[in-house]
């Protein structure tokens, strides 16, 4: 141990008196570049996202927000993946929806402007935060199902056509309720309620792109903004003349 007594630790001060109001934050995120560094490893610096934490604890909720925290989806722990995923499907935004499908990490690119204050801001309360997470793993789940029973393109949409889906069931049920601590999501909105939704939405959207996209490439048909926002307008074609 006599080794310990030789070495030497740099130490750096750096006094934040009369200096601007986020200067400790652009600090502690320019110097973290000693591993790699994602965007995703900042947002646990966004005041918003710990106050979301300590309210879903009160409810015995674990919500993980840093990548280097153990993350186990479980009936009442979720991951800021699972938290963002739901949020940008439930914000009845399709660019949000399109975004998160092309590349997640790019709605944490930076913590005081869009994208990621139109999901995370004061307004955003822990409970809305869960019950769009457990909706999303409904709509997930049932996607899932009816994928077991698809091949070739039909399978591909199932797969590549999750996050429209979901953001067509969060439009159809108003995820605006979700926001309200009074509203009674069990009694109005139910596992079969939701799955019927996801079959609809899935059935409308295969017949959309037969209609429109015939010859499309899957995978990339999801990323396109311009294409994802004419099957919007297409399916909700669909939706009015069946309420008529």
């Amino acid at each position: 141990m006599e080794y310990l007594t030789s070495i030497h630790v740099p130490l750096r001060i750096i006094s934040l008196d009369n200096c601007e109001e986020n200067f400790g934050k652009n600090i502690t995120k320019n110097n973290n570049r000693q591993n790699k560094i994602e965007n995703r490893d900042f947002v646990s610096l966004d005041p918003q996202q710990n106050r979301i934490q300590t309210e879903l604890a009160i409810d015995g909720i674990t919500y993980y927000i840093m990548r280097s925290e153990t993350t186990t989806r479980e009936d009442d722990a979720f991951d800021l993946v699972e938290s963002t995923t739901a949020l940008a499907c439930a914000s009845q935004s399709v660019g949000l929806a399109v975004q998160l499908k092309r590349e997640i990490g790019k709605l944490w690119e930076n913590i005081e402007k869009a994208p990621y204050i139109q999901l995370f801001n004061p307004g955003i309360s822990g409970l809305y935060v869960w019950r769009c997470v457990q909706l999303q793993r409904i709509i997930d789940k049932e996607l899932q199902v009816i994928g077991k029973d698809k091949e070739g393109r039909d399978y591909s949409i199932s797969v590549h056509g999750n996050r429209i889906v979901a953001y067509l069931v969060f439009k159809d049920i108003d995820s605006r309720n979700l926001k309200e601590p009074s509203f009674d999501i069990a009694t109005y909105i139910t596992e079969t309620n939701i799955a019927n939704l996801v079959l609809e939405n899935y059935e409308m959207l295969i017949q959309v792109l037969n209609d429109c996209y015939d010859n499309a490439v899957i995978p990339t048909l999801f990323k396109n903004l311009k294409k994802c926002q004419h099957i919007i307008e297409e399916i909700s074609k669909i939706k009015a003349v069946k309420n008529q």
